[in-house]
């Protein structure tokens, strides 16, 4: 899952994902949701979760992860030479990958991912 964050968050963005992300609804950052969504999905198929929880999973982890970008580019600096702006990004990630912590709490909670 991180590193599925990774890929997504900082492979497949673009600048003008990125950027879009001010915009509230706008169709790249809606885009972006998708790639963290559509990984998602397939790391949770490979390990056999069932699809009520695939779902629910998916939807909140867009919620949070759309409503995070969106507040950071909305109200963070803008340029990296601001001290500010990296106190953003390091807030932005720390919430993403806080979020992926939690989803795994969940799954380790709620199914059998892990026979405890």
């Amino acid at each position: 899952m991180l590193l599925k964050h990774f890929i997504c968050e900082f492979v497949l963005q673009t600048d003008e994902i990125a950027l879009s992300k001010r915009k509230y609804g706008s169709w790249l950052s809606l885009q972006h949701i998708m790639h963290h969504a559509f990984g998602t999905l397939v790391i949770l198929q490979l390990f056999h979760i069932e699809i009520k929880f695939i779902v629910a999973l998916l939807f909140l982890e867009a919620f949070i992860h759309y409503h995070v970008d969106w507040i950071h580019m909305r109200y963070g600096a803008r340029s990296y030479r601001n001290k500010h702006y990296w106190q953003w990004l390091g807030a932005e990630q720390f919430s993403h990958q806080l979020t992926v912590i939690l989803m795994m709490i969940f799954l380790i909670q709620f199914t059998n991912l892990v026979d405890i």
